[in-house]
């Protein structure tokens, strides 16, 4: 086994994706039972959690007697769009990966992927593992309103910086978490949701924010 620092941006499927294995497998390896009780969503790590991998992770080896076939995945985006509170419901979308380019090029945008956001506002696609880029227009195409989206950028919602991202996605303006405005605004949302008033990401907050967010 070797043991990989995650980097920040990075989770389980681009992880697999990396080292050419099938990502459900690490997870559920029994050297990575430390971090699946850290983390309970392998999409969302946080820098600096390690991953245990099998040294020969490329493609047909036998572990513990079994044999597995590594496969590249394929990663679900999620993102709900919201204006001045209220699902942006029934709006046509297109959701365009960056391509990495290995020449002088820098890259492009590849194919879209078209669709309509749900009664909940939401958006939902596939992408490569390993894309960390999206696109994603917003609107019928003579005023589509653009935004390019960081994908696996997310810290885990019980951390202080992983609530933030959260909140700040959702349209509520949220401080660095180094800053003393934070804990006014951790309880200001504590309040809103009849949890306990501490100004911290404890359990309960982040379970609620996890749920509001939906990862």
């Amino acid at each position: 086994m070797i043991s990989y620092t995650v980097k920040p941006g990075e989770c389980m499927r681009s992880i697999g994706a990396l080292h050419r294995c099938d990502w459900e497998m690490l997870w559920d390896l029994p050297e990575n039972a430390p971090l699946r009780d850290k983390r309970d969503d392998p999409n969302v790590l946080e820098a600096g959690d390690v991953v245990f991998i099998p040294a020969e992770a490329a493609g047909t080896t036998s572990l513990q007697g079994r044999r597995h076939t590594f496969k590249t995945t394929r990663s679900v985006v999620r993102v709900r769009l919201m204006k001045e509170g209220e699902p942006m419901a029934g709006q046509e979308f297109s959701a365009a990966p960056w391509v990495h380019h290995f020449g002088p090029e820098p890259g492009y945008f590849g194919d879209p992927v078209e669709g309509t956001t749900d009664g909940e506002g939401l958006v939902l696609f596939e992408v490569a593992a390993s894309t960390r880029r999206v696109r994603l227009r917003v609107g019928p195409l003579e005023s589509a309103v653009e935004y390019e989206l960081g994908i696996g950028l997310l810290d885990p919602p019980d951390t202080p910086n992983g609530f933030r991202q959260r909140l700040a996605n959702l349209g509520t303006p949220c401080p660095r978490v180094d800053s003393e405005d934070f804990a006014v605004t951790v309880s200001a949302f504590q309040t809103r949701f009849g949890l306990s008033v501490t100004g911290e990401v404890d359990a309960s907050t982040a379970d609620q924010i996890r749920a509001w967010y939906g990862s």
